[in-house]
């Protein structure tokens, strides 16, 4: 497509570009080194990343890439916010942005949003998992955009496949998200990126935040094809 952004183009031109990516975890799984494809469809996640080089970049299933020696491949030049929860690597999370164009404001807010509940980081109960929890991590910063001085907050989200984007523990779990990084409605831009398996039971086109927090709360969600590893026909 003409205004597809692939690596291959000269599409920049002073314009903030943003990635949104679950990395399928399985590609950096260690059980998976001595596979061959496996190892060349997560080295080409890589090269994608580095080509396209984005200014905001939200990466779930990423926990493997926190790491090295896959960490170091990563050859972008800014700020990295990790959330890795549990020894298991596989659900971690990562926002990063460019420093030459983004100021960092405050202190980054991590959390998980489960079924039937939110957990702070500090919870203990947010490094343990139980099969079926929906266990992900979330992520948010307040950035400062450098030339503009327009600020944003950045949402960096994943739900597990049990858990509905228009449920009460994301409406929890995204308020506190934008509390903790003190996020100003009417001032600040809110930029909401992730993986929200809109797909799983029941599929859904929507997501919904606290009404109170966000001017306007209710975001269509586009995407009509198959999602990570649900078919929009099926439910799991």
């Amino acid at each position: 497509k003409e205004n597809e952004v692939t690596p291959d183009k000269e599409y920049k031109n002073g314009i903030v570009t943003l990635l949104s990516y679950n990395v399928l975890w399985e590609l950096f799984a260690p059980k998976n080194k001595d596979d061959s494809k496996i190892t060349l469809k997560g080295d080409n996640v890589i090269k994608f990343i580095n080509a396209v080089t984005p200014d905001i970049m939200f990466l779930c299933e990423a926990g493997h890439l926190t790491y090295e020696p896959l960490r170091s491949k990563i050859k972008l030049e800014g700020e990295f916010i990790e959330y890795v929860s549990h020894n298991d690597k596989d659900m971690g999370s990562i926002i990063y942005f460019n420093n030459n164009v983004f100021e960092k404001i405050g202190v980054p807010c991590k959390c998980q949003i489960r079924r039937g509940n939110f957990l702070k980081e500090s919870d203990d109960r947010s490094r343990q998992e139980t099969v079926g929890d929906g266990h992900r991590n979330c992520i948010s910063v307040k950035l400062k955009h450098i030339e503009t001085e327009n600020t944003y907050v950045i949402i960096g989200c994943h739900l597990g496949h049990s858990i509905n984007p228009t449920s009460e523990e994301f409406k929890d779990g995204s308020k506190h998200l934008l509390k903790e990084v003190g996020y100003e409605k009417g001032k600040d831009k809110l930029i909401i990126m992730g993986d929200f398996n809109e797909f799983c039971s029941p599929k859904v086109d929507k997501l919904t935040l606290g009404k109170e927090e966000v001017i306007s709360n209710e975001l269509s969600l586009k995407q009509t094809e198959k999602s990570c590893c649900i078919n929009p026909t099926t439910s799991n």
